[in-house]
Order: structure tokens, then sequence, then C-alpha cells
């Protein structure tokens, strides 16, 4: 029996009923941190661990009336809360199919723009003992290699017998795609589809006996099959699909609804069209891949590794335009491994038959995707043309650009307490808020590696990530007026951070900035970049005797002066204490200072000023002043340097 509106309600199994009785329920939701897996206006999704198990919180604290009277004016009916869900979860378990398991439900406030509830379901993975896998991880790489056809045609039967009961109940979905779908690992060899037990998750816009039935279910049949097409299944698989969704022989389903299944179709390749539209929205807002990608493993990688990674992932992809398929270069978030082997999810991938030139297009894909990489992978064999991948970053640097500081899906912007903050969104926990709210109180609990008059450095710990956070403290009450308003060195150091890793530089990734303001005019800032293993060369180069080492440091400091010469920036403080000898290549720091010149001469003169600061580093050292002088009139230095 569902409650009139407006009246608070709230609906505990154990161990919450035990625990919070007494409690206010709403408070101690309010309360809960854990591992975020969205964050948006109105809504957060995380998961905790309570009581010595873990749950999934979903919670919500309005949507405002634009989403309320926007999804009015489009017909659709609103979904405000996490009522929707809650009721869906026992519709679904009375018929039969399974799905989630609610232990704490609650609702309060009468007003449909700002009402607050919240759901709380048990850990599935914990649930069944074992790793669960969404279909669609699953499906990603059946395109790259075909899965066996047994096991494809009982999932098949599978998922056709659970449409079959969820739209049998009336009950539609509304956001019916494989990856709402979690099968238990130890499954995936299964033949038999009275074997295999897909959960069904995310109920969040489902319908229970809506208006115009059919509709809704042919839309979930389309949403279906749009995402099977990633997955490589045909026609022949859809016709099968239907064969036991409607539960009688095809010949007399073609028969008696010879349309049906030609308007799955139709909404499934106009779903396929505006996925690539959204998709190209959303990889211009992919500032950076993620720790986990190909390019975070590159370079924290083995030798070996470092070779191996761009291999597989050009294999990958050949794998991909042999089928017919050109990915979407989404910052290398696709790119994942199964059962070994690398695959690339193929959402919103474009059709390569669509393409005039399809050994060009082949070319370009490649290169979008080659071209996270280092500079330094750019002369291997089986790559495109140097000239095609620094294209492919320059154009890659103008989408992202006008996202460095918006709210985006890597890029949260947030104010209060007269500070405003750009972070990135995967950051989460208590640590953080706790910066957001008192960065100082935290920099007190740190490792102190600076502590000067205008800048203050410390390295800590922050949600288990070693992270180096730096204060631009003001001197003085004149320092203060000169630099209130221009943009902060953070601000600058964020831009030019973002920039130089688009181009395939190496500097620690810039995790956020925060400055404290009044008005427009801007007072301290702090900045927190991830902190990078290895050899401090301001502490070792004094010992460095070995002549091997040496050169391959001066090597590397001479790929970065013909990196700043080819792409025209300057450093703007080339002291030995601002770079860092990693395996991988010479890591980057200090960039306040850093300057791309609009001319030639702007920038010639910003790089006799760089070559100057850097020779004075070998002032004490005959032989290293010496090899470097040689290594700066290798690359075509002509201008006559002095210490």
């Amino acid at each position: 029996m569902r409650p009139q509106d407006g009246q608070p309600w709230v609906s505990l199994a154990q161990p919450f009923e035990q625990e919070w009785r007494g409690r206010d329920a709403f408070s101690m939701v309010r309360a809960l941190d854990g591992e975020m897996y969205r964050d948006v206006p109105g809504r957060r999704t995380l998961r905790f661990s309570a009581f010595g198990r873990s749950w999934f919180l979903k919670h919500h604290t309005g949507v405002g009336w634009k989403a309320v009277l926007g999804d009015w004016f489009r017909g659709r009916r609103p979904v405000t809360g996490a009522d929707n869900e809650w009721h869906a979860i026992r519709a679904l378990r009375a018929a039969g199919i399974d799905t989630m398991t609610a232990v704490a439900f609650g609702r309060r406030g009468g007003n449909p723009a700002g009402r607050e509830s919240f759901l709380i379901t048990a850990d599935l993975e914990e649930q069944a003992g074992e790793p669960m896998v969404d279909l669609e991880t699953l499906c990603a790489g059946w395109v790259q290699k075909p899965p066996p056809v047994a096991f494809k045609r009982a999932l098949l039967r599978r998922l056709a017998q659970i449409s079959r009961a969820l739209h049998g109940v009336g009950i539609t979905h509304r956001d019916y795609y494989l990856c709402h779908f979690l099968l238990p690992r130890s499954q995936l060899s299964e033949k038999d589809s009275r074997n295999l037990t897909p959960v069904l998750i995310d109920l969040h816009r489902a319908l229970l006996q809506p208006p115009r039935l059919r509709r809704w279910v042919e839309k979930d049949l389309a949403s279906l099959w749009f995402s099977a097409r990633y997955a490589g299944l045909t026609s022949r698989d859809l016709l099968r699909f239907l064969r036991v969704y409607h539960d009688r022989p095809l010949r007399q389903l073609l028969r008696r609804q010879p349309h049906s299944w030609q308007r799955i179709e139709h909404r499934a390749d106009a779903m396929l069209r505006r996925e690539q539209i959204r998709q190209q929205r959303v990889r211009a807002q992919c500032l950076l891949p993620p720790p986990g990608s190909p390019v975070g493993q590159w370079w924290r990688g083995s030798a070996e590794q470092r070779d191996q990674i761009p291999r597989s992932l050009r294999t990958a992809l050949g794998r991909c335009h042999d089928a017919g398929w050109l990915p979407v270069d989404r910052a290398l978030s696709d790119v994942r491994e199964v059962d070994a082997r690398t695959v690339i999810e193929l959402t919103g991938a474009g059709r390569l038959r669509d393409t005039l030139a399809p050994d060009k297009a082949r070319q370009a894909n490649l290169a979008a995707f080659l071209s996270w990489f280092p500079e330094s992978l750019d002369t291997r064999p089986d790559t495109p043309p140097p000239a095609m991948l620094q294209a492919a970053r320059h154009d890659r640097w103008r989408r992202i650009s006008p996202n460095l500081y918006r709210d985006s899906i890597q890029v949260r912007r947030w104010s209060g307490g007269g500070r405003q903050a750009v972070y990135k969104r995967r950051l989460g926990g208590p640590d953080w808020n706790s910066f957001l709210r008192d960065p100082d109180a935290v920099m007190r609990g740190g490792h102190m590696l600076k502590d000067g008059d205008t800048t203050t450095v410390v390295q800590l710990t922050l949600a288990g990530q070693e992270c180096v956070v730096k204060r631009y403290n003001l001197t003085g009450t004149m320092h203060a007026l000169k630099r209130a308003p221009r943009a902060s060195r953070a601000w600058r150091h964020w831009y030019h951070a973002h920039r130089l890793l688009t181009l395939g530089a190496w500097t620690p990734e810039p995790l956020l900035i925060m400055e404290r303001r009044i008005g427009p005019l801007r007072r301290q800032a702090w900045l927190v970049t991830e902190a990078v293993p290895g050899r401090d060369l301001l502490r070792d180069f004094d010992t460095m005797q070995d002549v091997c080492a040496r050169q391959r440091v001066l090597e590397r400091f001479g790929e970065w002066f013909r990196f700043m010469r080819r792409h025209g920036v300057n450093h703007g403080d080339m002291k030995i204490s601002n770079f860092i000898d990693h395996p991988a290549g010479l890591v980057v720091l200090d960039l306040d200072g850093m300057r791309w010149p609009a001319t030639q001469s702007g920038f010639e003169r910003g790089d006799l000023r760089d070559r100057r600061r850097f020779m004075r580093n070998w002032r004490e050292q005959p032989d290293w002043h010496a090899e470097a002088q040689s290594m700066l009139a290798d690359i075509n230095v002509t201008d006559t340097l002095t210490d």
C-alpha cells in the first residue's frame, strides 16, 4: 500500500531496522560516504560498507521544477525520487525476475521537485559470492572474438524469456540496455538458458502499468537491440529473440505482425545515430585517460609492457576495422581486458562502410587512439605518419580546451565559503571533502617538501592516493593587490598541464585547483597533483658519475627542448629541481611560468631564457656543462650561451 504524497515514509529491513532504530534515517543517509559511482545535481549513487557488508545507495534530493516540467511537456512521467525504483523491485520479484534486493527506503516532502528520498540495496556480487559482469562488457569483445554459438543462443533465449515475463506483467524498464544485466562469471560457459540467471538492475525509470504499453514495450526491445548491435549480433539473432519472446513460430509471427520487428529495427537505428552524435560530445569533454587506461599502464609499466600495450591496442583496432566499425576514442576509457585479450567497446562507433575513403578512415581512427601516447612512439612501425598523429593531438586540444574549467563528464566546478574549485569527478570520499572545507588543516598532516615565502608544498595521501599539494601564498598587501585581478598560478597550471598531457609530454596530472575569492578578486590558491615517483635530479646529479646515465638524462632534456620548439612553448623555469627522471621519460614540474607565445619572435626570446637558465644548472659541473652545451648545439641552437 502506497502512502499519500507528502507523508514521510521509511521502510527498513535488517540490519538497518535494528541499527537505525530511534534515529532519523535521512540524517543517517546524508552522512554515508563511500565509492562514488554517480554524482549529479539532485542525485548521488555510491557503494558503502556498513555492518560488515557492502551496500549501494541512491540518494535523491530533488530534481527541480525545470526537469519536472520538461518531462511533462515531452509527454513523459517525471521520475522525482527513489520510490519508483522501490516499487519496481517489488513488482519484479513478484513476477519471478531476478533483480536487486532492497533493504531500506525512505521518502519525505510533498513538493515533487524538491522531494528527498533514498534506496539502499544489497551488493549483488557479495550476495552471489562471486564477481559479476554486465552483459555490455561481456559482449564488447564479441565483434573481435565471437563467443561459442551455444552460449550466445542460450543467452538470447534467456533474455527473451526475461523480457516476456517483464512486459507480460505490464512493466517497462525504459533503460533496457545490456549494461543493466549482470551475470555471474561462473555462468560464462553455460550452454543451457535455464542455468543462466542474469540480474536486472537500475530500475530508476521503470513504469508499472503505463498507458500506451505497446509503445514502451517496443522502446524497450529497440533499446536492447540497439545495445546488442555493438556485440556483433545480426538480424537473424533478432528473429531468434522475437520467436522466443512471442512464444510462437517465426512464420506465424511474421504473418500476424509483419511490421513489428521492422519498427524495432528502425527505432534501434535511430538510437544508433543519436548515440553517435552524443558520443562525439562526450569525446570533446574527455580531458585525459582514466588512471587504469592503457596510457596510465604504459607510463607506470615495465619496458616490456610499454612495448606490448600499443601493439595490443593496434591489434584490437584492426579487428574492429575488419568487422566494419570505427570506435570512438573517448580517452581510451573503452579499452579493456576481457579474457586476457584487449578489446574495445563499440558504443557510439561509426560504420566503416559509411565513409568515402575507408583506408584513410582506418588510419585516422588509429591515429586518434595512438595520439594519447607520448610522441616518442610516433616513429614506431605500424603507426600512422607522425604528421597525422600530431594533427590528431592538436585537433583534440581544440575540442577539449573550452571544457577545462566547466562542469563535464570528467570535471566538476564547486563553490562555497568564499572559495571556488575545479576538480576531477572521480575524486570522492571524506578526505577530499575535508580538503574542500579546510585545505590548510589537511596540509598540516602532510610531509613538508618546501616552505617558502610564496609557495608551500607538502606531500600527503588523500583517499588512498599519493598527492602533492601546493599552496600559493601572498607575501604582503602589494603582492595581494598585484595578484588579485589576475588568474592564479594554480589556475594557469591547470591549463598548461592539460595542454602538455594532450600533446604527449608527461607532467603530473592535476587533480584539483582552488582559489579563495572576494567577488572577482583572487587571493590564495591551492593546487593538488598526483605524486610521480622517480629520481630526484637535484639531489642525485652531483653523484651521477656514470657517463651512460648522464648521457641518457641529457638526451631526455634534448627531447624536451625539441618538444618545446616543435609546439612553440616556453617553460619559464628550467631549474633541475623542476624535473623528475622516470624510467618512462622526463617528468616536467612547476608549470606556473609556462607560456605559449603567439609569435615566433616571442617564442625565441623565451627559448633563449630557458636555455640560459638550463645552462646555469651545470656551473659547478664542467663535464655536465660541456655535454649540455653540445646537446643544445645538436638541436640547432646557435645563440651564445652565457652563465
